[in-house]
C-alpha cells in the first residue's frame, strides 16, 4: 500500500495561508494526487507537531515569527529557513 502523500502549509498571515491550501489543493486535483494537506498558522505549531508526525512536503513563508526559546536565542522573526534547521533537531529527514 502506498502512503499517502502529507503536506504540510505554514504562513502567519491567515489570506495567504489560505491562498496557499487553495493552490495546493487545486494542483493536486488537477493532477490526481492524493494527499492530505494540513495547515499551519504558526511555525510553533508546526514544530510541535512534527515532534509526533511526519510529512512529506513543506511549504513555507519565508519569514515568520518563532518563540523565543526555537530561535536560538534570536528573538527577532525567524524564516522558513529557520524552521527547516529546528526541524531538523526533531526528526532527521
Amino acid at each position: 500500500m502506498i502512503p499517502t502523500l502529507r503536506i504540510a502549509v505554514c504562513d502567519d498571515m491567515y489570506g495567504e495561508l489560505q491562498s496557499l491550501v487553495s493552490l495546493t489543493n487545486q494542483y493536486l486535483s488537477f493532477n490526481s494526487i492524493v494527499a492530505e494537506v494540513t495547515q499551519f498558522s504558526h511555525p510553533d505549531e508546526l514544530l510541535t507537531t512534527i515532534e509526533a508526525e511526519s510529512f512529506h512536503l513543506y511549504i513555507l513563508d519565508i519569514v515568520m515569527p518563532m518563540d523565543e526559546q526555537r530561535a536560538d536565542d534570536h528573538p527577532e522573526k525567524r524564516n522558513g529557513f529557520d524552521f527547516r534547521n529546528g526541524q531538523r533537531k526533531h526528526r532527521d529527514i
